[in-house]
């Protein structure tokens, strides 16, 4: 598969985003990735950074935002991860864990490696994705109990906690 094919398939959420108007943007070209020709619905998430440029450590950042801390002291790799925690603990009433020591076994390329998924609940285990990456479709693809959440189910997540908490992005602190 090349990475146009791959970012094709796999990418739910523009990688750079240029001429906002009504509401829609236009996928732009990154080095090594072919434009897109297609236009996609911006999703309110609050502040949307104009433009999203790779990482020489991380990769590409995502809309989903930076690591932070929640009021508590929780420790979160993106403001999504911290709304999913506020909306199960606030809203839902339910119980929920940051997972930082259970791993699950995945494989590429005949070798193991170790996956540990974002969050502990009653119901199992729960990874949000702003970016996905061939290796997240492989970790989806061979733990089918694992929750997988993006874009498409973060929007009504945030979208309830604007409405029924509208401060609650103030209990998140960027690191």
């Amino acid at each position: 598969m090349t990475k146009d094919e791959y970012v094709k398939r796999y990418h739910k959420l523009p990688l750079i985003l240029e001429d906002e108007e009504e509401g829609l943007v236009r996928l732009s070209k990154v080095p090594h990735i072919t434009p897109l020709d297609e236009e996609v619905e911006v999703l309110s998430y609050g502040k949307l950074p104009k433009i999203m440029v790779p990482n020489p450590v991380i990769g590409m950042r995502g809309p989903q935002g930076k690591r932070g801390y929640g009021s508590d002291g929780t420790k979160f790799d993106s403001v999504w991860e911290y709304a999913y925690y506020t909306y199960k603990k606030e809203l839902c009433g339910e119980w929920i864990e940051r997972n930082r020591t259970e791993n699950l076994k995945y494989w590429v390329d005949g070798k193991e490696r170790d996956f540990y998924p974002d969050f502990k609940t009653l119901t199992g285990y729960v990874e949000i994705k702003g970016i996905w990456r061939e290796k997240d479709q492989l970790k989806k693809d061979q733990h089918p109990e694992v929750e997988f959440i993006d874009g498409s189910g973060m929007k009504p997540i945030i979208e309830e906690l604007n409405k029924k908490l509208p401060n609650w992005r103030k209990g998140f602190t960027e690191a």
